[in-house]
């Protein structure tokens, strides 16, 4: 069972289980060290997180490992710019 699975699981009785650093990128749960979060949020966000994110690799054309042939991957900076945004 993967890392992502495993920290998943408690959270998985409601919502969705989102992880940063993004289970996509190298340094995520299903490819890193375990050094990842993982928290619950509400599915609906959750897709469109991943929707974005899927954006953001195609238009800036950054391919991500897929284990076989693109074992690392491109090399990308994540930069946060702000406070995160309060839950109601």
């Amino acid at each position: 069972m993967s890392a992502r699975k495993k920290a998943c699981r408690p959270l998985k009785t409601a919502g969705h289980c989102d992880e940063y650093p993004f289970n996509t990128a190298k340094q995520g749960p299903g490819w890193g060290d375990g050094n990842f979060s993982v928290k619950k949020i509400v599915g609906i966000e959750n897709t469109n997180d991943g929707r974005q994110l899927q954006i953001f690799y195609s238009r800036y054309r950054v391919l991500v490992p897929d284990g076989t042939t693109r074992l690392d991957g491109d090399k990308y900076w994540v930069s946060v710019t702000g406070p995160p945004p309060q839950n109601p």
